[in-house]
């Protein structure tokens, strides 16, 4: 089953929770679990190819670099400059990008 379609199966899952005649307190726990996995399989695939689009100039964004020499760090996009990497110097060739996440919540 693809994520599309899982999504597609839990939302209606939890449609027909909300318009049962039962009280909807009963069922708050399962629509509040329902509504979390949604969103964590929304957020597990969220790299976006640097083919299809760029960051916004200047955001801090997530990056893959393709040549696994260190696969994941944080790096910003400047249109005049490329990339803005503040590690070791070496040239990352930058696949993939995704929004950081928020920070936790005290």
């Amino acid at each position: 089953m693809n994520k599309d379609k899982l999504i597609q199966q839990l939302e209606a899952y939890r449609v027909t929770l909300l318009e049962m005649p039962i009280p909807g307190e009963l069922h708050e726990g399962e629509i509040k679990g329902i509504e979390k996995s949604i969103d964590l399989i929304k957020q597990h695939d969220q790299w976006i190819s640097v083919e299809d689009r760029l960051p916004e100039e200047g955001v801090m964004v997530l990056c893959f670099n393709a040549e696994y020499v260190r696969p994941y760090f944080v790096a910003s996009w400047c249109p005049e400059e490329g990339w803005f990497i503040d590690v070791d110097g070496y040239v990352y060739v930058i696949t993939h990008w995704m929004p950081l996440p928020e920070p936790p919540k005290q």
